[in-house]
């Protein structure tokens, strides 16, 4: 059942009681995308966060009619919107790359869950703190990296993008053009 790997990703966060378990299981909503669906656009307000049972979706900006490709969500992934936490319009996009399975959460029933259950507020508190800490190392990756290093990295750390993800995505994640990263990956397999 994929609403299995919501529990199993909370509870590596922290130790899940069984009512705690029931509690998410009777107040998650599990909803289908299909690809290319948006799920949150530029200038909306998020009213609502994600996690990835199944399927790859993408956060990007649109400048100058181009798309620039900021983050990439997986199976067991959370998202939570700038939008949904600030409460002012979302300046990016959410789409899905793949077919997807996520499960909602709103403000209401998550501010419901977190005061009453205190075990579920510090798994949260902790999921917080970790997706914090990973987009502080994202973006210091992108400003002290080089395009080639960062690719290595995304290589060594998240293989499973480079098959899922189509080039000129990656390369746009990268900040570089699909040329460009075709030659990096040139460049790295004719150097191993």
């Amino acid at each position: 059942m994929m609403i299995n790997n919501l529990i199993e990703f909370l509870s590596s966060y922290g130790k899940l009681s069984d009512r705690s378990v029931e509690i998410l299981l009777n107040h998650n909503i599990i909803k289908h995308y299909k690809k290319n669906d948006v799920l949150l656009a530029e200038g909306q307000y998020a009213t609502e966060c994600y996690f990835v049972l199944k399927g790859c979706l993408r956060s990007y900006y649109l400048t100058d009619d181009e798309e620039k490709t900021t983050a990439f969500f997986i199976e067991n992934e959370a998202i939570t919107p700038v939008s949904y936490a600030t409460n002012k319009p979302s300046k990016y996009f959410i789409s899905c790359l793949e077919d997807a399975i996520v499960t909602i959460g709103n403000k209401t029933t998550t501010k419901s869950i977190l005061s009453k259950y205190p075990e579920i507020n510090q798994l949260f508190i902790n999921i917080n703190e970790e997706q914090l800490a990973s987009s502080r190392e994202s973006l210091d990756s992108y400003i002290n990296l080089s395009p080639e290093n960062r690719f290595k990295k995304l290589v060594d750390e998240r293989p499973d993008l480079i098959q899922r993800v189509p080039q000129y995505h990656l390369a746009s994640y990268l900040g570089i053009k699909p040329q460009s990263l075709s030659r990096i990956k040139k460049r790295i397999i004719k150097n191993t």
